[in-house]
């Protein structure tokens, strides 16, 4: 994005706070805003003309949502990666903007700085998440995988703790006592319950919950007597 200023669109209900954001962003070198709409439909049939490269839009809109927008933009191919603004902490509405096709997420406390960091972040192709929910996501991603392992049905689970502890194909079938076949059947199983794509993936789940410690405590021999 070197060369030009970003240009930025702002969507917003509150003019006070499209004021205020037009002016701390257009206050130093780099950045310019290139339209501003108060509502989710105004912002549709402005977009185009825009060109923004980045659009910083409120999560909570009167008429059709900031969620809303995104997915109509996405459908409508309108320029414009998307930073979510909002005021709330909302589990639900994070996970949805991302759904929905936000690259960043920021609450509206935000320092002017990591707005600024954030913008260029998307605006390179990358993605933003404000600090102060980084612990929520960590926290999603544990009770995801939880949820995930706790779907598959013991022998599946015993399949993966042997994975884990780097064992092949050919060593799991002799261990449980099944084809190896068998085994490369029930790894897709297995990966397609776990949301994963490789054989890595589904380890680092497992370790994120634990199954490595599991796996080495039934594979360390026990001494004389024990």
């Amino acid at each position: 994005m070197t060369g030009r200023r970003l240009r930025v669109f702002l969507v917003d209900d509150h003019e006070i706070v499209r004021m205020g954001l037009r002016s701390f962003l257009e206050r130093g070198d780099g950045m310019q805003v290139v339209g501003e709409a108060r509502s989710a439909e105004q912002a549709v049939e402005m977009l185009a003309a825009a060109d923004a490269d980045v659009v910083v839009l409120d999560h909570r809109l009167p008429g059709m949502d900031g969620h809303e927008l995104c997915r109509e933009m996405a459908e409508r191919r309108l320029p414009g990666r998307v930073i979510m603004l909002s005021a709330y902490l909302d589990d639900d509405a994070v996970q949805g903007a991302f759904l929905y096709g936000a690259r960043g997420y920021v609450i509206k406390d935000i320092d002017g700085v990591e707005l600024r960091r954030a913008i260029r972040a998307v605006a390179d192709g990358g993605s933003y998440l404000d600090s102060k929910l980084a612990g929520r996501i960590m926290g999603w991603a544990a009770r995801r995988d939880r949820a995930r392992l706790d779907s598959l049905r013991p022998k599946e689970v015993e399949i993966l703790q042997h994975l884990t502890a780097g064992k092949t194909n050919r060593d799991i079938a002799k261990i449980v006592g099944v084809s190896r076949d068998r085994v490369a059947s029930r790894l897709v199983v297995i990966f397609q319950k776990l949301g994963v794509k490789s054989r890595a993936e589904a380890v680092a789940v497992a370790i994120r919950q634990g199954l490595v410690r599991v796996m080495t405590e039934m594979d360390t021999p026990r001494a004389a007597g024990q």
